[in-house]
């Protein structure tokens, strides 16, 4: 599977994504666009950016936890 398509499908399904760098940096956040040469991200961090699939080791979602989600702790049973 392209970079593209990969990256489309998780813009479609809404998840945020990290990516690895060439350069050993990490970006993480949704995606913005997906064009032919690169993709947005806007990290909230670092803000927008336009990274090039040229510079993109591996991406991978990122699985956010919503505070309201969370599955409760059992007690013990005593």
């Amino acid at each position: 599977m392209k970079w593209t398509q990969r990256l489309m499908l998780f813009k479609r399904l809404l998840i945020n994504v990290q990516l690895r760098l060439v350069d050993g940096s990490t970006v993480s956040g949704p995606i913005l666009g997906v064009q032919e040469d690169f993709v947005t991200i806007d990290d909230r961090m670092l803000n927008v950016l336009d990274i090039p699939f040229t510079s993109i080791v591996f991406i991978a979602p990122v699985h956010v936890t919503h505070p309201t989600r969370q599955v409760p702790r059992k007690r013990k049973s005593k």
